[in-house]
């Protein structure tokens, strides 16, 4: 599935009152509509465990946080420190929405936020991780929900499962009326978004992975998890 195969779904069948239609995807206004899909991708990844990833780290004496940017993965061409250990054939490109394990070399389970375990990590928010000097892995595996890949144009692949694509096209088109300020729009807007969030409720009684079913890593003692 495209961005193209999108947009023909929201200018058919019952998304027809939205007139999406070429003419009103314009040059001009089709990067903002790119990035509504994404945001709405974002939505997805973040409520439901469609992607997961691992990244490898590898602590440097000394040193106690580590920003898990790709700005210090060893294929960036930024100069500086380098610690995520990627490839080019799996280079480090994602995002990272929230870390749901860690790993040491051996395969053991290392502790996240867990402030009376002093061979654990700490994380506090999606784009960092504390190492504490205690830990003296070589290696350490984050097994990361992460976002959907940034998309250029109409060609752009959207990977999500087929049994989610009608929840994406509800929440992006409660989006589309949402920017339109009359008071039959926003009316559209809610209708589309409580069709949105009844798919979403379905989806995780039939047994997809949401937010809410991931491992608990201390959030309330020690924050984002």
């Amino acid at each position: 599935m495209k961005v193209q195969d999108i947009i023909n779904d929201l200018q058919i069948g019952e998304f027809s009152e939205l007139q999406l239609g070429d003419s009103s995807l314009t040059t001009q206004n089709l990067p903002r509509f790119i990035n509504l899909i994404q945001s709405a991708l974002t939505e997805f990844h973040t409520k439901f465990l469609i992607r997961q990833e691992e990244l490898v780290i590898q602590p440097i004496e000394g040193v106690v946080d580590y920003p898990l940017l790709a700005d210090f993965a060893l294929t960036s061409e930024v100069a500086g420190t380098k610690f995520i250990m990627d490839s080019v054939y799996q280079p480090f490109k994602w995002k990272i929405l929230q870390v749901l394990g860690a790993y040491d070399e051996l395969g053991a389970e290392i502790p996240i936020n867990a402030p009376n375990h002093i061979y654990g990590v700490f994380i506090s928010t999606p784009a960092s991780i504390m190492i504490p000097a205690t830990l003296t892995a070589r290696q350490i595996s984050l097994v990361c929900r992460a976002d959907h890949n940034e998309l250029s144009g109409l060609s752009s692949e959207i990977n999500v499962p087929l049994t989610m694509r009608n929840a994406l096209l509800w929440f992006i088109a409660s989006r589309v009326w949402a920017t339109r300020k009359d008071e039959q729009a926003m009316s559209k807007s809610i209708q589309y978004m409580q069709r949105y969030l009844d798919a979403c409720t379905l989806l995780s009684d039939t047994g997809t992975g949401v937010a809410g079913d991931v491992i608990d890593f201390n959030y309330n003692q020690c924050g984002w998890r």
